[in-house]
């Protein structure tokens, strides 16, 4: 089933697009890798972290068959043949290459990625903090609307200061009297 559908999306892709078979290949090979992540993604089989590093590894493996394969087609100009020859030649040299770390390399990317996790621990545990932090000052605020739209006139006079107070508005802008009052909206 898997073979028939690559083999119609490429057969799609090349006889219905702009695009070589090359490209083509290393699209479907790259989609049909990505799916299988999302889809241990989604059944709990690996984290978002490793779903992310999986499917740049995918990425790069399609890149490279696609970059051997056009290599391969210029130096011996078979059609078929020399993409074919290429993209063999290309995959393995790549894989000896990638397989080929020396432990310093790897640990190297180990200690990347465990950089990278711990930042993103403390961003999210900041993240979280600022939340808390808005949720607490929307709290205030709130409190703050809601004595100064009171139904009761005086509660919502002195709730009304209160909030101006909390805004930033000047003392003396501030109507705090009855007198302040009149001369503002009668004057």
């Amino acid at each position: 089933m898997n073979g028939g559908v690559r083999g119609l999306s490429i057969y799609a892709l090349t006889n219905f697009t702009a695009t070589s078979a090359a490209v083509a290949s290393a699209i479907v090979t790259a989609s049909f890798g990505i799916a299988e992540q999302a889809h241990k993604l989604r059944t709990g089989q690996i984290t978002e972290i490793e779903f992310l590093e999986n499917a740049e590894l995918v990425s790069l493996d399609a890149a490279v068959s696609a970059l051997s394969s056009f290599i391969g087609q210029a130096a011996i100009p078979i059609p078929v043949l020399g993409a074919v020859i290429g993209n063999a030649v290309g995959m393995v040299m790549y894989r000896s290459v990638r397989d080929s770390l020396s432990k310093r390399e790897e640990q190297l990317i180990e200690k990347y990625l465990e950089y990278q996790r711990a930042l993103d621990q403390r961003l999210d545990d900041e993240y979280q903090a600022l939340i808390e932090q808005l949720n607490e000052g929307l709290d205030h605020y709130f409190n703050l609307l809601e004595k100064a739209f009171d139904p009761e006139p005086r509660l919502a006079f002195v709730g009304s200061i209160s909030l101006a107070h909390e805004i930033g508005v000047s003392t003396e802008d501030l109507l705090v009297s009855e007198e302040k009052v009149s001369t503002y909206f009668l004057d």
